[in-house]
């Protein structure tokens, strides 16, 4: 069954600076489980791309396990929590540490709802950060589910 962007809801996603606008691809909910639906980039410097991607996870427990969940995750990983501040139905963490042989820098927020977590995270180089942190950090502070 093909489905079309009318009967999908889609959005216009529009970027004046780089000169272009595009339709969203607007999947029912439903059918996602665990993906990547959005990856936003920075122009690369230092051979590396800075992003900041929203996720959806199927995920039953609330925020509460996934904090706990997410925090163990980050420690076998080696990850260094920066900061963090629980929201209402949500998370806001920045960490830092080496992951595929790389010192990165990263800045995140989970928010609950039924059944999922909207995960976002911004990702660069801890070289980066300095240059690209607030822009990251902005793009992801601003995400909102409704």
């Amino acid at each position: 069954m093909l489905l079309s962007f009318t009967a999908l809801k889609a959005r216009t996603i529009e970027l004046p600076l780089y000169g272009f606008k595009i339709d969203a691809l607007d999947g029912p909910l439903a059918s996602i489980q665990n993906q990547a639906v959005l990856v936003l980039f920075l122009p690369e410097t230092e051979g590396f791309v800075p992003s900041v991607n929203v996720m959806i996870r199927s995920y039953e427990q609330g925020i509460e396990p996934y904090i706990a969940l997410s925090k163990a995750e980050l420690a076998d990983k080696k990850l260094s929590i920066i900061s963090e501040t629980q929201i209402p139905d949500g998370w806001i963490v920045e960490y830092a540490g080496r992951l595929l042989d790389q010192s990165l820098h990263f800045y995140a927020k989970a928010l609950s709802k039924p059944g999922k977590i909207y995960l976002v995270t911004a990702t660069a180089k801890e070289s980066q950060w300095g240059s690209v942190g607030d822009a990251l950090r902005q793009s992801v502070d601003s995400f909102e589910t409704r």
